[in-house]
């Protein structure tokens, strides 16, 4: 026996309707009845014509709780979800892996695995990231990455509660709209912070008063610390700072190139990222490849965990022939990297960015980890000209508002007060709304849903 879908959304539609219903009234507009906010103006306007004017702060008040009851009734009447969920015969028994006691939680997680199994979706949520906005007046010169996707090991809200099943997928977590602000909270100057592991406060815009369906504008009412990526000691000597020898980069074994004649260490101070020294990479136009690989073991990092590689690059007019490529690299071939698990940048590019450019790949960490992971910098096909590394770091993404963060300090350290904004929204249907609302969950979803947003509406 199986769940009758189609029931059970049509039932849980007029659940989801009536709550967006009392919203709507409490907001006003559309074809909300009663519209309460027209109502207070038509009281608001007599009131006024009426010379009544030191009345109004009681009506405004009247309104403001009439509205508030509004919002609080949708968030009782969406109670009644849980019960329809946990309903026995129709729900839990369909069920095998969940019993009568079992979390919301974990309800939901079994629900979504069954309608994957039985190709069940609702209406896909459309996440959009804007432009990261730099504050004018910024001292540092780094940057903030940010991704959609979510990982299996991170909440991916306040509200959520972390899920191996998300590990990889898009996220329809995201309220409909808010500006994210990252301000420096940590600094060299002021805390004695390192330079380059700067801080910053993540935050989103207030979160509802008065449960989910408060009539407010809703904002996720995120505050999250974001460490920049030089704060984990994933990569070893990731600013190329340090040498065991001449022209030997510490930690970084040599697999293919010459020290001093391909592999050059970097004093000239117009050429170093941060610290003393960068690194020197010069094809020859003879020697086919320059390889260096450090070893990473698997246990400093999680499995099925987002994370993020930025490597701080400066290319030079001169290079004509070559392709360089950083990821994670397994001789057993356990772990293989996909084209976006890696930073790939021919010569072209090699050749137009001559000063200090950030370049990211981003992964999702296999459910289980090689022993032979290693790091791995190749400058292959024939290198021609010289290119500059100055730093390469590697981290987790942090998560709010159903999007992940990651910050990357460049060569002009972070200051306190630094500032950065960006806009997110969600394009999300009427059923993805209320399961994000009422529980901090997505279930699964398509552009072409075999659940129609119309039972809800």
């Amino acid at each position: 026996m199986a769940i009758n879908y189609a029931q059970l959304f049509v039932e849980l539609g007029k659940i989801v309707k009536t709550c967006d219903q009392l919203r709507l009234s409490a907001v006003g507009g559309g074809s909300s009845k009663p519209d309460t906010p027209a109502l207070l103006g038509e009281v608001r306007s007599a009131y006024q014509a009426g010379g009544r004017q030191d009345l109004l702060p009681d009506v405004e008040s009247y309104f403001r709780n009439a509205r508030d009851s509004l919002s609080s009734s949708a968030g009782s009447v969406a109670t009644l979800a849980d019960s329809r969920l946990r309903h026995r015969d129709s729900v839990l028994v369909m069920l095998s892996s969940v019993s009568e006691g079992v979390s919301m939680d974990e309800l939901l997680t079994e629900l979504a695995r069954d309608m994957v199994q039985n190709v069940e979706t609702i209406q896909n949520g459309i996440v959009t990231i804007g432009a990261v906005q730099t504050a004018a007046g910024n001292s540092g010169n780094g940057v903030v990455y940010l991704t959609s996707v979510l990982d299996g090991v991170s909440a991916p809200t306040r509200r959520s509660a972390a899920n191996l099943r998300y590990a990889g997928l898009e996220s329809a977590l995201a309220v409909p709209a808010e500006t994210m602000a990252f301000t420096c909270s940590r600094d060299s100057d002021t805390d004695g912070t390192a330079i380059g592991q700067e801080r910053f406060a993540w935050e989103g815009q207030p979160a509802p008063i008065v449960g989910p369906w408060d009539w407010r504008s809703e904002g996720s009412g995120e505050s999250v610390d974001v460490p920049c990526l030089d704060t984990y000691d994933i990569l070893q000597n990731r600013s190329f700072s340090l040498y065991s020898g001449v022209n030997v980069p510490s930690s970084w074994d040599i697999d293919d190139g010459t020290p001093g004649v391909h592999i050059v260490q970097e004093a000239l101070a117009a050429d170093v990222f941060r610290g003393p020294f960068s690194l020197n990479l010069v094809g020859d136009g003879v020697q086919s490849q320059i390889r260096l690989l450090q070893t990473v073991s698997p246990l400093l990092l999680q499995p099925r965990r987002r994370y993020g590689c930025v490597l701080w690059y400066k290319g030079d007019a001169g290079v004509s022939a070559g392709t360089l490529t950083l990821r994670f690299y397994s001789d057993s071939g356990e772990y293989v990297a996909s084209g976006s698990e890696t930073i790939t940048l021919n010569s072209a590019t090699l050749a137009a960015n001559t000063t200090w450019t950030p370049v990211l790949f981003e992964l999702n960490t296999p459910a289980a980890l090689p022993d032979d992971l290693q790091f791995e910098i190749l400058w292959s096909g024939t290198p021609n000209g010289s290119i500059h590394l100055g730093n390469v770091s590697f981290g987790p993404f942090v998560y709010a508002n159903g999007i992940g963060a990651i910050v990357s300090a460049g060569n002009v350290q972070f200051a306190l007060r630094d500032r950065f904004t960006v806009a997110v929204s969600n394009a999300e249907g009427v059923f993805g709304r209320f399961f994000r609302r009422a529980y901090g969950a997505q279930l699964p979803f398509s552009g072409t849903p075999s659940i129609a947003d119309s039972l809800a509406t």
